[in-house]
């Protein structure tokens, strides 16, 4: 009896360790079915954010005038320009400022050569980037050519659209919203040294000032992101 006991108790020992084996089996390949199907999601979920681009567009404006400056012989003189003196709301975005400066020789006397003029925008007041390699910041003439200054004030604009995959909606809109460039005053300094003509001799005759034309755009933009 004894024997016969030991021998159902190890029959039964031996189906309940194939059961628990069949169990864990079991347990491991749907926890492993899980995991691989837990990661395919999250990888294919990861793919499809990748891939979505988006297209930036620049919606541009223009605000424009011209000033009129006498400057007198070897001296200097001054323009100041900002949002509120041109009329620029404060959130709208200003992406580079141009200057066109002319003048002629207005002293009317005869064979008067052109006079010496150099114009500089000062490298400080405004909000910009004044490090960009593209800014024109100076420029001389003794021969009344034009000349033309540049100042780009938000960094990276170019007014050119482009398409990305590599950044969020939320980060694009960070890189354009930023209205405090183009705050504070922009201020253009001319002088002007005259050269006398040979008539110069008779003491009525003489060139002591120069007027100077200077032309600026403010370049505005905006933006709109479209998803494709």
């Amino acid at each position: 009896m004894k024997d016969d006991f030991s021998i159902l108790d190890f029959l039964m020992e031996d189906y309940s360790r194939r059961i628990l084996a069949c169990f864990l089996s079991f347990f491991m390949i749907t926890l492993s079915f899980h995991g691989i199907s837990f990661f395919y999601v999250v990888d294919v979920q990861a793919g499809e954010s990748s891939s979505i681009s988006y297209s930036v567009s620049f919606i541009t404006n223009e605000n424009s005038g011209q000033e009129s400056i006498l400057v007198a012989d070897d001296s200097s003189e001054s323009l100041v320009l900002s949002r509120e003196i041109v009329s620029i709301d404060e959130q709208t975005k200003i992406g580079y400022i141009e200057f066109l400066v002319t003048y002629s020789e207005t002293s009317g006397e005869f064979l008067d050569p052109c006079d010496d003029v150099h114009i500089e925008i000062s490298p400080s007041g405004m909000i910009a980037d004044w490090s960009n390699p593209n800014n024109i910041l100076s420029e001389s003439s003794s021969d009344c050519e034009d000349m033309i200054l540049i100042l780009y004030v938000y960094p990276n604009y170019s007014g050119e659209n482009y398409s990305t995959n590599e950044s969020s909606i939320e980060e694009i809109q960070n890189i354009w919203s930023d209205i405090s460039f183009g705050s504070g005053e922009l201020t253009v300094t001319i002088d002007v040294n005259t050269n006398s003509p040979p008539t110069s001799i008779v003491p009525s005759i003489q060139d002591d000032n120069e007027e100077i034309i200077v032309n600026w755009t403010f370049h505005l933009f905006d933006f709109q992101i479209d998803e494709f």
